[in-house]
């Protein structure tokens, strides 16, 4: 009797230490820009992946968490289910929008995003000229003000949701 209550008591304390796994959403789809806030730019020019229209990068309006991704990026996949719930909590009061970087052409996002459950618009960098911007290297997260301001930039892929929720209260006052 006294094995049998040890090796409950081993099972219960070992799934309490076990890491909850995101939810897999595989509903993405590629969507329009229209609802990108953004002015009249002059630097880097990125392309809506959902309608093909061009946006200069210092043209981006907050409150913006503009994810930096790569389709080939092990730790941008792992993440992308955190950015779709603080997505579905929060797209009311704070944009969230992709920028796909280093893919061949554009079409190589479409099956990432269809597949991981991205459903926030996403911009595409055809030829890699937001690196001198970005710097080398993904997942890569600006938090960007109303002012166009990046006020905040995460190098590194989220751990959960929680993370994001909590930057974007920090640096949007997000209640």
């Amino acid at each position: 009797m006294k094995i049998f209550v040890s090796l409950i008591i081993s099972a219960l304390a070992l799934t309490g230490c076990a890491e909850a796994k995101p939810k897999v959403y595989t509903d993405g789809k590629v969507v329009n820009c229209n609802s990108i806030k953004h002015v009249n730019g002059t630097d880097v020019e990125v392309f809506c992946l959902g309608d093909g229209s061009v946006i200069n990068i210092d043209s981006l309006r907050g409150p913006m968490i503009l994810n930096v991704w790569g389709s080939w990026c092990a730790p941008c996949k792992e993440e992308i289910p955190f950015i779709r719930e603080f997505y579905d909590k929060y797209n009311d009061k704070v944009q969230v929008v992709g920028l796909d970087v280093e893919e061949p052409n554009k079409e190589a996002a479409r099956p990432f995003i269809e597949s991981h459950g991205v459903i926030w618009p996403s911009l595409y960098d055809p030829d890699g000229r937001t690196r001198k911007l970005i710097g080398m290297g993904v997942p890569v997260t600006w938090f960007i003000d109303a002012s166009g301001k990046v006020i905040y930039k995460k190098v590194g892929a989220f751990k959960d949701a929680k993370e994001i929720e909590s930057l974007a209260k920090k640096h949007f006052n997000l209640q």
